[in-house]
């Protein structure tokens, strides 16, 4: 009889933690594309960003917005898939910040409208296009 409670228990118990672990898992989702805010951690595969450079990316629908940690930016964007076209930037703002942060602007919305596909693993987004990648992270 022990035994049979014992094994009993031992199903609850271990059905309980399936259970749970199931639950975690189905309410863990990955990041969308779409009103998720990125910000950009590189570009190309080494290049790190300065410290000190907040530069985000934000999809609404067909429009994009973001900041260069200096300018605020939006845009028009195309997708088929993980393939995709972005307009080039317009600036709502016209700030200067320190030098190091008018470089990475300028290299950024130089690339921005260059990027042509899409990834997503975990919470790390990759624009490609034209041999270039620029890499943001979700925080």
């Amino acid at each position: 009889m022990k035994r049979k409670t014992g094994l009993a228990l031992m199903a609850i118990v271990v059905g309980a933690l399936v259970a749970g672990v199931m639950a975690g898992l189905m309410s863990w989702q990955r990041p969308a594309l779409d009103q998720t805010t990125w910000y950009l951690t590189r570009w190309s595969e080494s290049t790190v960003i300065p410290s000190g450079s907040l530069v985000s990316f934000y999809i609404d629908g067909v429009e994009y917005v973001g900041s260069t940690g200096v300018n605020d930016f939006t845009g028009t964007i195309a997708r088929d898939g993980r393939v995709m076209s972005l307009s080039a930037p317009n600036l709502t703002t016209h700030l200067t910040g320190q030098w190091s942060q008018d470089v990475v602007e300028q290299a950024y919305l130089t690339l921005l409208p260059q990027m042509s596909g899409w990834q997503i693993d975990g919470d790390v987004l990759t624009l490609t296009g034209n041999g270039h990648q620029l890499i943001f992270t979700q925080q």
